[in-house]
Parts: structure tokens; sequence; C-alpha cells
């Protein structure tokens, strides 16, 4: 009897102690744990309902020179009068050789455009070829991106028809001669979505050509996968893109769809000939 009530006594010794160093275990892994689980920005993280972003500040979209963004801006345009849900303003372009000095002002400029079309509408649409703006986090980010090759050709294309001095039938001949290139600016019209997508980082500033730098390359390609809600392969609006649109912000652009021109099937070009 004595020597049970002695192995009782050391069970219940053992057993106090293994639920005291659990309870001790559960309320330090709890304090490890809680910085992580606890919310920094309750608001921010409740700004999403699923997949839709409930109601951002403002909304960005780049299009850059032809890549198939103009009928999106159309759209746009046709959405703002029909419901009159935001304003519209847009966004300054980079130019060839511009300063550091410029770039920052430049910045500051997309910052007071985010407040101004706030204040006159309660939301704001920023669109235009770029520069992608990055100071306010509450600012979603939409671009239009279109293969850089056949966007070159389609802006060549244009130039040599309207605007440019007349060169060679394609663009791969006058990219091959040096004055052609200069003249009709193929460094800049190469580097129009990078630079668009980049930012307003000093790394993100073209040359005196226009020509952006592998680094904004780097960070243009950085942003895709970070700072930007979509990328819409200009082919891909009539198809899914509009409705993503619709689903991801549906309180700007629920009913873009309907508010869409309509635009003939894409074709690609057939460059084996």
């Amino acid at each position: 009897r004595r020597r049970q009530r002695r192995l009782r006594t050391c069970a219940a010794v053992v057993v106090a102690t293994l639920v005291g160093a659990c309870a001790v275990a559960a309320v330090a892994q709890r304090r490890a744990i809680a910085p992580i689980i606890a919310l920094a920005d309750v608001a921010r993280a409740s700004a999403f309902d699923r997949c839709a972003w409930r109601d951002p500040r403002a909304v960005a979209v780049l299009t850059p020179f032809k890549a198939g963004g103009k009928s999106l801006v159309s759209a746009l345009g046709e959405l703002k009068l029909r419901t009159e849900r935001y304003a519209i303003k847009e966004l300054p372009v980079w130019r060839p050789g511009q300063s550091s000095t410029v770039m920052r002002r430049q910045r500051k400029s997309i910052k007071r455009l985010v407040e101004k079309s706030i204040k006159a509408a309660g939301r704001g649409v920023l669109k235009g070829a770029g520069p992608r703006p990055q100071d306010d986090p509450d600012v979603a980010v939409v671009a239009v991106t279109r293969n850089p090759r056949e966007a070159l050709a389609s802006a060549y294309a244009e130039l040599n028809r309207d605007e440019g001095p007349a060169g060679p039938p394609s663009v791969d001949e006058c990219a091959l001669d040096q004055r052609c290139a200069r003249a009709f600016g193929l460094a800049r019209l190469c580097s129009a979505q990078t630079l668009a997508l980049c930012g307003g980082d000093e790394a993100c500033l073209p040359d005196a050509e226009g020509r952006a730098s592998r680094e904004a390359i780097d960070l243009a390609l950085l942003a895709l996968n970070n700072s930007v809600l979509i990328t819409i392969p200009s082919e891909r609006l009539d198809i899914d893109g509009y409705a993503t649109l619709e689903t991801l912000l549906p309180t700007y652009f629920r009913g873009l769809r309907q508010a869409a021109p309509p635009r003939p099937p894409f074709q690609r070009r057939d460059r084996s000939q």
C-alpha cells in the first residue's frame, strides 16, 4: 500500500510538472506568434474581399505607346460619363535625357494628381504611358502590355506613315541603319513599356536617346511581380481583361464591359513572309 501511494504521488507530481511545462510553453509560443498574427494595419488587411480590392484611393492605368490600351482608355472615359464614379487625370511622361530633379518633381506631381482626383470625385483614375506611381501603396496599378516587337513595328509603321521622315518599309531594316534608328527614336519606342513599369527611381531614367538601362528592366520585372495589381496582354482585353478589372476593382470598373468599344478580333501578323 505504501508503495502504491508513493507511485500515485510520483505520478501526480510528474503529471503536474508536465501540465505546468505545457502551459509555460503555450504562453511562450503565444507570445512568439502574437506579432505574426496581430495585424499592424487592420484597415489595410480588410481592404480586400477575396480577390476584389474594395476601394483603393486611386487606380493607375498604364498604357504605353502602341501597347494596345487605346480601347481601354476609351472605355474608362465612357464609364466615367455614365457613372461619374471617378475623375480622370493624365500621368506625366518620362522624356529622353530628363534629369533626376525633373523626375523627383514628376513623382510629387503624381501624388498631387491623386489628391486632386480624390477631392474632385472621391476616386481617381490616372491614365497614360507612365511612369508607374510608387509612393502610395493604396493606389492600384493596372498595366496593358504587348509583345515588344509587335509594339515597335506598329509604332514605326504609324510614325513612318504620318510624322517621321520616309524610312524603309520594315522596322527591321530601319534598325540596321543608325541614322534611321535615331530619326524614328527606336530606342525610345523599344523602352516604352519598361519605362512605364519601372517607376520613378533614378535608375528608371532613360538615356539621351530614350533607352532604358538594364537596371530599369530588372526594376520593371520586379514591379510586375510585387507592385502591379494586374498586367493584361492587349490581345486579351476583350476576352477576359475587362471582366477581370470588374472583378478586381468593382467600385471603379463595374460595367466596364458594357462601356468598352467593340474591337475587331486580334490577329497576329504572319512574319514568315
